[in-house]
């Protein structure tokens, strides 16, 4: 899973387990960790974007992670390295995207305050 998130549908969860895992940044740091043995290209963020997008992934984990994205974009701000953010923002903007277009209220807003975040001082 941490080479290739997109393969997220061939893999079952327990919800609440990585919801703890994501609360607890254990996989934020597993993938720092072992950033420099994987292939180019895979990201935290495509894990994220994967989790968000996928129809196994429950309400509650989506708000989590979208909440995350909203509180990781405000800290990121005052980051220098504006093609990493650049990068991270075509990675997860899709995925909200896709979120936002859903049917629950609380969802849609929490993901939209995430877009206004991540385009926040972007021209």
């Amino acid at each position: 899973l941490l080479q290739d998130p997109g393969e997220l549908e061939k893999y079952s969860f327990n919800e609440r387990v990585m919801r703890l895992l994501l609360t607890e940044g254990y996989i934020a740091n597993e993938w720092k960790r072992k950033a420099a043995s994987r292939e180019r290209g895979a990201s935290y963020e495509k894990l994220l974007a994967a989790l968000l997008t996928s129809d196994n992934t429950g309400i509650g984990l989506r708000t989590l992670i979208c909440r995350q994205i909203l509180e990781t974009t405000n800290i990121k701000q005052s980051e220098t390295d504006p093609n990493k953010s650049e990068k991270e923002a075509a990675v997860l903007v899709p995925a909200l995207v896709k979120v936002m277009q859903g049917g629950n209220l609380s969802l849609t807003s929490c993901a939209t305050a995430a877009l206004v975040n991540l385009s926040f001082d972007k021209m």
